[in-house]
């Protein structure tokens, strides 16, 4: 059904209703944490302790990791979302279903690297900017990497072509791959 880009068909599906099911209900929920006084103003630590409940006791530098970490955790509710609708979308082109893993790539890590040494950064830190300097270039070089195996000739789409690649891992028996796991590792 995917392969025909039959959205209405492929949803009607029972693995389809399954996820959509269990999808959507931990994100209703959570969207009813993040949508909290305190939680909402991820962007202004000013803000966020101002709103932040008095019931909740919390002492001061971990009301701005909470809030965070909750619309990290949003953003990969989107991702999942996205992803899969990418997938559904594009059907039987390998190339393409592979090179839809590019939106998690770069979603995670353009929100990572905006949420955390970016904002660090933009604050002319006199102490420990390097570390953030040091993190922006490895994970740049990183994401780079990744991108190139997604989408070259000779990276990860061979790895899961049956066709070319014969091994009895998988998609594990091919060098791309470890090599594509590996500057998650470095980035880490």
């Amino acid at each position: 059904m995917a392969d025909l880009k039959d959205f209405s068909s492929a949803l009607r599906s029972f693995p389809a209703m399954m996820w959509i099911l269990l999808w959507s209900v931990p994100f209703v929920l959570f969207k009813q944490i993040l949508l909290k006084p305190g939680l909402r103003s991820v962007h202004s630590s000013h803000q966020t302790i101002r709103e932040w409940p008095e019931e909740l006791p919390c002492q001061r530098p971990f009301h701005g990791l909470l809030s965070t970490r909750c619309h990290a955790a949003c953003g990969g509710f989107y991702i999942e979302l996205l992803w899969n609708a990418w997938t559904i979308w594009v059907g039987g082109d390998l190339g393409l279903r592979l090179g839809g893993i590019s939106i998690p790539v770069l979603i995670f890590n353009l929100g990572m690297l905006v949420g955390g040494p970016v904002n660090f950064l933009s604050r002319s830190p006199t102490v420990d900017g390097w570390v953030a300097e040091v993190y922006l270039l490895v994970s740049l070089a990183a994401v780079e990497g990744m991108l190139l195996l997604n989408h070259s000739w000779f990276g990860l789409r061979v790895a899961i072509d049956h066709k070319d690649n014969d091994s009895f891992l998988g998609p594990y028996g091919h060098w791309s791959t470890w090599l594509w796991i590996g500057p998650l590792f470095l980035q880490g």
